[in-house]
């Protein structure tokens, strides 16, 4: 029974997507920076942004952090939502109103690892070799597949609740160029389970269950160039990315009549991403500042909302010819998104009034690439205005443990969601119009070292 308890779990907690990084930053300079670090990091979080930058470092730097946000999105309907039963709905607001409520998502947090090793010997300054990881505080693997009916928030539902891997390799043929090729890892979800029935005494006589995490490999790749002194033109590919899952459970009462049911669906969708940016450094000021534009191809993006299919079965059917006449299959058509492709600009500024002192701040705006909600599908987003600000602080091993300094981080970012407003297209409408909005607040700390 408990073995039966976990499937019904996976199979109700199994639409969200794009990547954390993407919406809010990856560690506390990437985040106060406005994410305009295609041409700017330098560091393992260069497997994200540019795996071309590593070779940057001369030193093998080690870091590590934590990420928290919360986001206070809001929807409002014209038909009010009511889950005190029909009776009492009806008594209370006729026959128009709705028991399917809006689903908002929740804080959530996570821990970032990362490694930057550049080799040495003959290799020195031309190779290095980038490693980092993310991992949620929280659920470590969750992927909702809502019903499109329900209204949801497209890019925040649970994008932060999955393990992110990234690794990459760079190389720096001339000094004037370096290139970087990488990999992004997550995990597909499949499995399968098979129950014997025995109801004339009340028991499950069969209990096999199998769960079975599939790594996903998307490609990540960029060129970084330095032109001439203090100036940088960074330029990266990163591909689309998602988390497949599909989870069949057989019910079986002997072999004479049973149940196969089956849910599967493509969720957490990153898409394929193009950034080019350029960065300048005055050094007598200095300052830094980096400008950047991001292409997202989100017109390639499927629908995540989740495919169930119900089989009867067994000899009892067979005898009969019912075995395929009483099959169901929901959500069998694709929904057709209708999202848009979108060009995110974004520029961060980088100061260093004093030795041990970077301050720092950034802004992007993403235009949101999802259309109003007018149909029976109800998936939302808004478009996003993003301030962010920072600083480093830069000192000695309070413990004599290393030599090089060490480095404490910190960001902020607040992303302000100008309010939408949905009129349907049918107004006889199950969910009705809607007006939807948000403000996210995201705070990154992290402790780096070189060695």
């Amino acid at each position: 029974m408990r073995r039966l308890l976990v499937l019904l779990v996976l199979l109700g907690s199994l639409p969200a997507g794009a990547n954390i990084f993407d919406i809010y930053g990856f560690n506390p300079r990437g985040i106060s920076l406005g994410s305009a670090m295609v041409s700017e990091v330098d560091d393992y979080t260069a497997t994200f942004y540019n795996p071309a930058a590593l070779t940057r470092h001369k030193h093998i730097t080690l870091g590590g952090g934590f990420t928290f946000s919360i986001p206070r999105l809001t929807v409002g309907r014209s038909v009010p939502v009511c889950l005190n039963g029909r009776a009492a709905c009806n008594a209370a607001h006729g026959t128009r109103w709705t028991d399917r409520e809006s689903a908002l998502p929740g804080h959530f947090s996570g821990l970032t690892l990362g490694w930057d090793i550049p080799f040495g010997g003959l290799l020195q300054n031309k190779l290095a070799f980038g490693l980092a990881l993310y991992l949620p505080t929280i659920n470590i693997v969750r992927a909702e597949g809502l019903d499109p009916q329900t209204p949801q928030f497209y890019m925040y539902q649970n994008l932060p609740d999955e393990i992110v891997i990234l690794a990459s390799l760079a190389y720096r043929p001339w000094e004037w160029m370096s290139l970087g090729i990488g990999v992004q890892v997550l995990a597909n979800v499949f499995g399968s389970a098979k129950f014997g029935l025995d109801p004339a005494n009340g028991l499950i006589s069969k209990q096999d269950f199998t769960v079975a995490l599939v790594p996903k490999v998307a490609a990540t790749a960029g060129l970084l160039f330095f032109p001439m002194p203090n100036l940088r033109i960074g330029l990266s590919y990163r591909q689309a990315l998602s988390l497949e899952f599909g989870l069949p459970a057989d019910f079986m009462i002997g072999d004479v009549v049973g149940l196969g049911l089956e849910v599967a669906g493509n969720v957490l969708y990153t898409p394929h991403q193009i950034s080019i940016g350029l960065g300048y450094t005055f050094e007598k000021q200095h300052l830094t500042i980096s400008a950047q534009a991001d292409i997202a191809l989100w017109s390639q993006a499927p629908d995540p909302s989740p495919h169930v299919s119900v089989d009867f079965k067994g000899k009892l059917l067979d005898a009969f010819g019912l075995q395929n006449a009483v099959d169901v299959s929901v959500n069998a058509p694709q929904l057709e998104l209708k999202f848009r492709d979108i060009v995110i600009p974004r520029i961060g500024i980088e100061w260093g009034p004093l030795e041990w002192l970077m301050v720092r701040a950034g802004y992007f705006w993403r235009p949101s690439p999802v259309p109003y909600a007018t149909g029976p599908s109800n998936y939302l987003d808004n478009d996003v205005h993003s301030v962010a600000f920072g600083a480093a602080f830069t000192f000695k091993d309070p413990l004599g443990v290393n030599q090089n300094p060490i480095r404490i981080e910190i960001g902020n970012s607040f992303g302000i969601m100008p309010r939408r407003t949905v009129k349907k297209q049918n107004a006889d409408d199950p969910i009705g119009d809607l007006e939807h909005s948000g403000f996210t607040y995201a705070l990154s700390v992290s402790v780096n070292y070189s060695y």
